[in-house]
């Protein structure tokens, strides 16, 4: 069973920055950068989307952890119910709720308009050359090489500056007007757009676009994106070029040499496509590490790299089974109230999936498992017969 609650926001959230935190750290050093290879990073960056894409709680399996008496206290403001409406309570968290769905559907829908306006620009703007001879050739060329079948649409823009594709079903190369390029250099370009769409990189960006939006008031989501853009193009730079070095070279002599050109045209947007390559060099660079050095082994990093691949991996697992709740009560109202405890309280379990909750042997309510948990974890569950034998052997 799952529950959304602010404890399981609050869980996903803070495991996903502590995982991103460790993996902006990866990135800091170019040396563990490359030692610890875009699979591994990659792999790194899915546990932290699965995070991201997970704020539940699994009832059955979770276990409650106390937040600080401090924390407590804030938290169980935040959530105290303030009015009532249709039948409804609302609290702060609520309203939080509420901006954040509402962002959510804004954003989506700027999206979705962007992307909407990128197919008007290339109907309007783009002038087809599909059916160039050199671009069918080498489009074939390079399906042959892949075992492939796929048809691509090649159209020309005056205002882009760097090649792209986009188009999940029916892929669009986007070529600049300016564009200076050999022949080889023409056959990387197709060949890099093509890779990204046989391995499905532009609906993973897509998803990882609208996991962004969803936590849009998160500023580590912003680099999340960066580095899963990043990852993708590092994985297309190894499957295209393999392990021969001259085609290294060859192809990054390419890659230079098209974001040298760049210029400072205008796109609606690039969130619906996969560029070449970037105008920021220090992606390039990690770029160029991860192709030219991923065969070099330094045992000074060894233990550093199974200390971080422990360490993400053992943080998540815990993220799954342990969840940071409130546990505060007014001091005003505990004078007031009795607070249920193992030694007042006891959970006779009807075995139909609901729970009596008795105090001092009074019935007070019968809930469903998720009712239970806001009794707190550390009552005693019998079934009948159970509790009926402690009473007799107690008596």
């Amino acid at each position: 069973m799952l529950r959304f609650s602010f404890s399981s926001v609050f869980m996903a959230v803070f495991t996903s920055n502590i995982l991103m935190a460790l993996i902006y750290l990866s990135f800091c050093s170019k040396k563990l950068m490359v030692q610890l290879g875009y699979k591994l990073l990659g792999v790194f960056l899915v546990l932290t989307a699965l995070r991201f894409a997970f704020p539940f709680e699994i009832l059955p399996m979770s276990n409650n952890l106390d937040f600080p008496p401090l924390f407590s206290m804030l938290f169980a403001e935040l959530c105290h119910p303030r009015f009532h409406a249709w039948n409804l309570e609302f609290s702060l968290w609520s309203a939080i709720e509420l901006i954040w769905i509402a962002g959510f559907l804004i954003l989506l829908g700027r999206f979705l308009c962007s992307c909407h306006a990128l197919k008007a620009y290339i109907r309007e703007q783009g002038k087809e050359i599909s059916y160039n001879t050199k671009y069918l050739q080498l489009i074939e060329q390079i399906n042959k090489e892949w075992n492939k079948k796929a048809s691509f649409e090649v159209i020309e823009l005056a205002d882009l500056s760097i090649p792209m594709i986009c188009g999940i079903r029916t892929p669009c190369i986007l070529i600049p007007a300016s564009l200076d390029a050999s022949e080889k250099e023409l056959y990387f370009i197709l060949r890099h757009e093509m890779l990204h769409f046989y391995q499905h990189d532009l609906l993973i960006k897509l998803l990882v676009r609208i996991l962004c939006i969803f936590y849009w008031w998160n500023p580590i989501s912003h680099f999340f994106q960066r580095k899963c853009d990043t990852i993708l193009e590092m994985r297309i730079d190894k499957t295209l070029t393999g392990e021969n070095n001259q085609t290294k070279l060859d192809y990054f002599s390419c890659l230079n040499r098209i974001a040298a050109q760049a210029c400072a045209g205008h796109l609606p947007s690039s969130d619906s496509g996969i560029s070449l390559c970037s105008k920021n060099t220090s992606v390039l660079t990690e770029r160029f590490h991860m192709l030219f050095n991923n065969k070099q082994k330094d045992s000074e990093y060894f233990l550093l790299k199974t200390a971080l691949i422990i360490l993400i991996s053992g943080i998540y697992i815990f993220s799954l089974f342990f969840i940071f709740e409130a546990n505060y009560l007014d001091p005003k109202m505990a004078e007031k109230c009795i607070i249920p405890s193992s030694e007042n309280t006891h959970v006779i379990d009807n075995e139909d999936g609901t729970f009596s909750v008795y105090l001092y042997d009074e019935y007070l309510e019968t809930v469903d498992f998720s009712g239970l948990e806001y009794w707190g974890s550390n009552l005693p569950i019998y079934t009948q017969g159970e509790y009926e034998k402690k009473k007799n052997n107690g008596h």
